[in-house]
């Protein structure tokens, strides 16, 4: 994901990655990386990019746990959206029932066409088997007929291989 996106931004001020580095608590390369990864609003300039963010600060200071407040945060982007293990552990499993139901719907013509496929050689086997038995049963009675006339070298025409058009 490039990170651009063409959709207005209301109430937002772009700012470049370094103001937003520190707005945010985070290192230039943190900027850029969010950008990438379509977590921040940014849309490039030339070399540059400008990031979105909202142009007033926080009503509140951020506090820490001892209730002591400062202006900026300090701490990274990613604080701000705690999840609980349970609802990584939910998310998991949603992810792996998308992937498992999206397996099953590619996997399911496959499976359709192996078993049509088994049915097709098993109808081909057989009648090859019956093909090779009346080859044998035809090859059985050859043997019991006795031959009738045998050409000798003494009875056949001997011609030369270019006249046999000349018959």
């Amino acid at each position: 994901m490039s990170g651009t996106t063409n959709e207005p931004h209301f109430g937002t001020v772009p700012y470049s990655v370094r103001e937003a580095a520190q707005r945010l608590g985070l290192s230039e390369r943190g900027v850029l990386k969010r950008i990438h990864a379509g977590t921040l609003r940014a849309e490039r300039h030339g070399k540059r990019w400008g990031v979105f963010l909202p142009s007033e600060p926080r009503s509140e200071p951020f506090r820490t746990e001892d209730g002591t407040g400062s202006e900026h945060s300090t701490e990274p982007i990613e604080a701000q959206y705690r999840v609980t293990p349970a609802e990584i552990e939910q998310a998991i499993e949603r992810t792996g029932d998308k992937y498992l139901a999206d397996m099953q719907a590619m996997l399911a013509p496959l499976v359709e066409r192996i078993a049509e496929q088994a049915e097709t050689i098993g109808r081909v086997s057989a009648e090859r088997d019956a093909l090779q038995a009346r080859l044998r049963d035809a090859e059985a009675q050859q043997a019991q007929v006795p031959a009738t006339t045998v050409s000798t070298p003494e009875t056949a025409t001997r011609r030369v291989w270019w006249r046999l058009w000349e018959r």
